[in-house]
């Protein structure tokens, strides 16, 4: 008997949207192996407590944006910083040059 493939799944990958699964993805390509995990979990966490603290939803933002035109960031603790949410939906993935002062 032959067995006919699956259809493609066609619903969402993550949380809500494909998009959600494009980025989980997208970040997952952005971390190299020498990256240090308990660091990054680290720095999710501090965004948790500031969001329960302050009662404002707060994120983890690539200092240095993983997608840009010029530069190319990565998924480390060295770039990531834990931002009001409103704050990284502004920011997007905008980079200057020069008003970065580093990490």
């Amino acid at each position: 008997m032959k067995r006919t493939p699956l259809p493609r799944r066609r619903r969402p990958l993550a949380r809500g949207t494909w998009r959600a699964g494009y980025s989980a993805r997208r970040v997952r390509r952005a971390t190299p192996a020498w990256a240090d995990a308990d660091a990054i979990r680290e720095v999710y966490r501090e965004a948790r407590e500031l969001a329960a603290l302050t009662a404002q939803p707060h994120e983890v933002d690539h200092v240095i944006p993983l997608i840009h035109a010029d530069v190319c960031g990565l998924h480390v603790a060295a770039n990531l910083r834990a931002v009001a949410s409103w704050f990284n939906r502004e920011k997007s993935n905008r980079f200057d040059p020069e008003t970065f002062d580093g990490p």
